[in-house]
């Protein structure tokens, strides 16, 4: 029989030791799980340590960055600045050429006219200096003194056989040099430079140094290219005296925190500085133009690791590790029971959807969502803090669309970066730069009340716009201009501090563009009835409710109407009359300026006609906007416009803004006389206001009329400043064969100086107020006012 092992019986094991059993491995459940809680707390600290060191980097990197921007920015100013100097050589030098033997009297008036000294704050002295011989020295102090003087005192004494010595100087809040000071005795190598042809330069460093350059100027105005041609052709140096400190502390403007120091020469022995230069400060050397070489300091970068705002960040992390430690030590636990069978695994989640970019990718700067995500937190800040407030600068870009339209998207997206730069160059970095989208940027900044000057900081983003710049392989160098709407307070939300901003935006565009407009109730009244006041133009256009207005042009010599402006407006039912200039910057910002200048020359060449019928031959002038001088259809529009009407071409003057020219000269140079060709005249208008056209220009393109506004001549408050830039106005177009008007006569006393100038055709409220057709009839034999 077969002996059976017997099998152990469970069964018979004690409560007490299936209870120690039980005991044993929820313990080491229990530990396990302490474990994890452990694990978790740790990673969380772990984790917003990385993320608070991520942070620094970034703030460091974006210090670093903002450090290179504004160093490339003051270098930009600077170098501009040392061109814009060497420019004024070239001036004085072409004058110096074209007369050598000029007197201080005419010197002295030629640079009033040039106005040197307001356009060069830097210039301490701008003089001319000539070669006189020992047996000279008498005619030439006859002609230097204007006959007052007949002795000179040489310095140094003794009898040379040439001196270098000052005819003209003009100086800056000093006292003239010494009339006998030789300069060649003083600088050894002067007279040697006339047959080389290199200009001298002396450098004397602190910060009241200076460096004076002499540089030879020739006949030619070009370097001839032999010695013997060189001295044959030599008239004299232009002696230029200049103070780098004014120039580096120009450059800083807009550049808080930031110190410069500029070194001229190969061995940097002439110091200047501007600003303070802090221990610690980031640093960077640039070579400028000639031997000059800036270093420039900023902010040094601090970005502690647990800062203010990154000290929350490590709290929440640990706080963050403290849940889920405690999340590990409670889930699934059963009091009295552990599970028998292993927990399911959670199902797989589906891929997360990719986060939502927050910086644009152009410019690299906060994008829209960004920015009003960061406009909140500004906004709770100053919410809680009584002294703080928050504000917003709106920027937008003016005739942006023309620069892609006609250069292309490429151009625009160059400009775009820029104008990104620019801004980061001007602000501080605790400000929050932000592109909203297009043309258009945000800047967030916040600061205690008694010292928020949101005005002086939407000045600078002006000037910083402003300044000339150039896009790579797209011509030459030109101006932008910008629109800055700013709102600053306490408001609820984002979207209520950027609406206030758009509002002040809105009425900065409206009046003329290139300015800024701080936020008022009126504004936001304006904002809000401006899309009723563009659904009314559009109707009116349509309906043909539009007029023309016909202000009179005088001719002086003859006391009669030589011909008429011709000026839309718009009766609006509930506004009122809108004179022209309101209804074409309407017109522009809303995209009907093309029906309204259409409208405006069909009708005025309709009445032109009509006169002549009447045998009163008079013209008409009719403006033409920016943008209409380069669309395709404007050609099509005039010549359907002569030929409904059946009047004369020579009667038509189509006026054209400076500005428009000025952009690109050689494109409208050959865009004016395909309209030439047509037989009808052509102006430019509002000539000297943003700038002057230069005389080569003028003469590349068939312009029969200067249109000039005296009182807006170089934006000057100076009478007598405006008198010299109209009367050069005069003598070029005399010299061209382009007539002038003078616009804006408002008192018999301006037009009797008009009239003493030389002026021989003139309009405005004096002579004429604008006029209905009917009314011109009155008009077209009437004499100019009396005493005229």
């Amino acid at each position: 029989m077969k002996t059976e092992t017997p099998t152990p019986d469970t069964s018979s094991e004690s409560p007490a030791e299936a209870a120690a059993v039980v005991a044993s491995k929820a313990g080491a459940i229990t530990v396990g799980r302490a474990l994890l809680a452990l694990l978790c707390v740790l990673a969380g600290v772990a984790g917003s340590l990385l993320v608070a060191h991520s942070l620094a980097a970034r703030q460091k990197t974006d210090e670093r960055s903002s450090f290179g921007q504004g160093s490339s920015a003051i270098a930009s100013n600077l170098s501009n600045a040392l061109h814009h100097q060497e420019d004024l050589t070239t001036a004085v030098g072409t004058f110096l050429a074209g007369d050598s033997k000029a007197t201080l009297a005419q010197f002295t008036a030629w640079a009033q006219w040039a106005h040197i000294m307001p356009e060069y704050p830097a210039l301490r002295r701008i003089a001319l200096l000539a070669v006189v011989k020992h047996a000279q020295i008498r005619s030439f102090v006859g002609r230097t003194s204007a006959g007052r003087a007949t002795t000179l005192r040489v310095m140094p004494a003794g009898a040379r056989p040439e001196y270098c010595l000052t005819a003209a100087e003009v100086v800056r809040g000093g006292v003239p040099a010494p009339a006998g000071f030789d300069y060649c005795a003083r600088e050894k190598h002067l007279l040697a430079s006339r047959g080389n042809g290199a200009a001298i330069v002396r450098a004397i460093g602190g910060p009241a140094g200076t460096v004076e350059t002499q540089t030879p100027v020739y006949r030619s105005l070009a370097i001839p290219a032999s010695v013997s041609a060189r001295n044959a052709e030599f008239v004299g140096w232009v002696r230029q005296v200049v103070s780098p400190s004014v120039l580096a502390q120009q450059a800083l403007i807009g550049h808080s925190g930031y110190a410069a120091t500029l070194h001229y020469g190969p061995s940097p022995v002439d110091v200047v500085s501007a600003g303070v230069a802090l221990t610690g400060d980031q640093s960077v050397s640039t070579r400028l133009v000639g031997n000059w070489t800036l270093t420039s300091y900023g902010p040094a970068v601090k970005a502690p690791l647990l800062a203010s705002g990154r000290i929350w960040v490590l709290v929440a992390g640990v706080l963050i590790g403290l849940l889920l430690g405690l999340l590990a030590l409670l889930v699934g636990r059963s009091p009295g029971q552990e599970p028998a069978t292993a927990p399911a695994l959670p199902a797989p989640e589906p891929p997360a959807e990719p986060a939502e970019p927050l910086y644009d990718v152009l410019t690299g700067l906060p994008n829209r969502a960004l920015t009003l995500d960061r406009a909140s937190l500004v906004l709770a800040r100053a919410g809680r803090q009584s002294g703080l407030l928050a504000g917003v600068l709106l920027i937008d870009i003016d005739w942006f669309k023309d620069v892609n339209d006609k250069l292309g998207r490429e151009a625009g997206d160059q400009l775009l970066k820029i104008v990104a730069q620019r801004l980061q160059g001007v602000m501080r970095t605790e400000d929050t730069v932000g592109r909203l989208g297009a043309d258009q940027f945000a800047v967030l900044v916040e600061c205690t009340a008694r010292s928020l000057r949101l005005d002086a900081l939407a000045q600078r983003v002006l000037e910083a716009l402003h300044r000339p710049l150039e896009i790579e392989g797209f011509g030459p160098t030109f101006s932008m201009t910008a629109s800055v709407g700013v709102a600053f307070g306490r408001y609820e939300s984002a979207e209520d501090l950027l609406r206030d901003g758009g509002a002040a935006l809105q009425s900065a565009k409206a009046d003329g563009k290139g300015r800024y407009k701080l936020f008022d109730s009126s504004a936001r009244s304006v904002v809000e009835g401006r899309g009723g006041l563009e659904a009314d133009l559009s109707a009116a256009v349509q309906e043909g409710a539009l007029k023309l207005l016909y202000a009179p042009i005088y001719d002086l010599q003859t006391h009669s109407v030589t011909g008429f402006e011709a000026k839309p407006c718009w009766e609006h039912p509930e506004r009122g009359l809108i004179a022209a200039e309101e209804l074409l910057q309407l017109a522009e910002d809303c995209g009907l300026i093309v029906p309204v200048d259409r409208f405006t020359l069909e009708q005025a060449c309709g009445r032109a006609a009509a006169w002549e019928v009447e045998r009163r031959r008079v013209g008409v002038s009719v403006k033409v906007g920016a943008e209409q001088l380069h669309r395709e259809g404007l050609i099509t529009d005039v010549r359907r416009a002569l030929q409904q009407s059946g009047v004369q071409p020579d009667l038509l003057t189509l006026e054209v803004a400076e500005s428009a020219v000025m952009s690109d000269v050689a494109e409208a140079a050959e865009r004016l006389q395909e309209i030439k060709r047509l037989g009808v005249h052509l102006a430019i208008d509002d000539f000297g206001d943003s700038g002057y056209a230069y005389h080569s220009d003028l003469r590349k393109m068939p312009i029969d009329c200067l249109r000039v506004q005296r009182s807006a001549l170089a934006a000057s408050d100076d009478p007598e400043y405006r008198n010299w830039l109209f009367e050069a106005i005069l003598m070029v177009g005399r010299e061209l064969s382009i007539a002038v008007v003078a616009k804006g006569v408002e008192s018999e006393e301006q037009l009797d100086e008009l009239q003493a100038m030389g002026c021989t055709v003139a309009q405005g409220p004096f002579l004429g107020e604008a006029v209905a057709a009917e009314a011109v009839a009155e008009l077209s034999g009437a004499p100019v006012p009396a005493h005229a």
